[in-house]
């Protein structure tokens, strides 16, 4: 009597203790997460009423089978996505209600002051690689730095301008359409003599009655030098500034020129520039699928771990 008065007791502690314990699948629960850069908080809890206000926060906190839904809207981050899902329960990053969702590795400029005809100017303090890397938006549309010949196609060659005669000993390319401006700080891209290799080289003198520019290469081979006939254009000047949505970036100053067509106030534009190398980071993530959602400026980053994940 007494042994199974016993084993109706440890039944009994088993079932009380067994109805406290987790179930199996209740790692795969999943959570849905909302994100609002209008209205949201980081401090919040996420839930549709109380929304995060980045797309990192829900990221930091959501595993396996969980959505988020982000609403319409520019967010200036860098998401980091790795995160584990699976086959049975993905991870799934949605714009809401099929809404304008851009992350943007662009940090938006402002304060622009009138400064020369149609050109405005704002400070802007940073350099992205040292300047090397400097892109500009415009509402959403990528903008040119200012440059001579102009141009409307980064890959159309057709647009450049062809060296008339070179001197491979001082390295200077003359051409009688260069335009007369200063020319210190430039930039010279040109089409080396090997055919195959294009070069940048900065600028060291300008000889206005020849309509010569001359620079310095980094090796004395003539393969490293442009020849007759070369493909060039010369940019980082604001003297080349000429044309609406052309842009000249000052680093000593700290001064960003954009150009107008007279009418238009930059200060109405949303103007913004780059300053981070990757818009989102997936290289360590598993079945996470990422659905109408666009990247502006910055990279996708991804490695050989990147497993299973989509793009929609």
């Amino acid at each position: 009597m007494k042994r199974i008065k016993s084993v109706l007791a440890i039944g009994l502690i088993s079932a009380q203790v067994g109805a406290f314990m987790p179930h199996a699948w209740a790692e795969f629960e999943s959570n849905v997460f909302y994100v609002s850069a209008q209205s949201g908080s980081d401090y919040f809890s996420g839930s549709r009423e109380k929304p995060f206000r980045t797309i990192s926060k829900a990221a930091n906190v959501m595993k396996a089978g969980d959505k988020c839904y982000i609403a319409e809207g520019v967010y200036r981050e860098t998401v980091n996505m790795n995160i584990y899902g699976t086959k049975e329960n993905p991870v799934t990053f949605e714009a809401y209600n099929g809404g304008k969702v851009v992350i943007s590795a662009a940090d938006e400029i402002s304060g622009w002051e009138k400064y020369n005809g149609n050109i405005y100017r704002a400070k802007m303090d940073w350099d992205y690689k040292s300047g090397n890397g400097n892109m500009l938006f415009s509402d959403g549309e990528q903008c040119f730095e200012a440059r001579w010949p102009n141009t409307s196609d980064l890959l159309g060659y057709d647009s450049y301008a062809k060296a008339q005669s070179v001197n491979k000993t001082a390295v200077s390319i003359t051409n009688s359409e260069l335009p007369d401006i200063d020319y210190t700080g430039a930039v010279v891209w040109y089409n080396t003599e090997a055919g195959y290799w294009s070069k940048t080289s900065t600028v060291t003198g300008y000889n206005k009655s020849t309509k010569t520019i001359s620079f310095k290469t980094s090796s004395d081979a003539t393969t490293y030098v442009p020849q007759t006939g070369s493909i060039f254009y010369v940019t980082r000047a604001l003297g080349l500034l000429d044309s609406p949505k052309e842009w000249f970036k000052d680093s000593k100053t700290g001064y960003i020129y954009f150009g107008t067509d007279g009418k238009t106030d930059p200060n109405n534009l949303c103007i913004e520039a780059k300053k981070r190398e990757n818009a989102i980071v997936m290289d360590n993530s598993r079945y996470v699928n990422v659905k109408g959602i666009t990247v502006r400026g910055g990279n996708i980053k991804t490695e050989e771990n990147t497993k299973n994940c989509t793009w929609d």
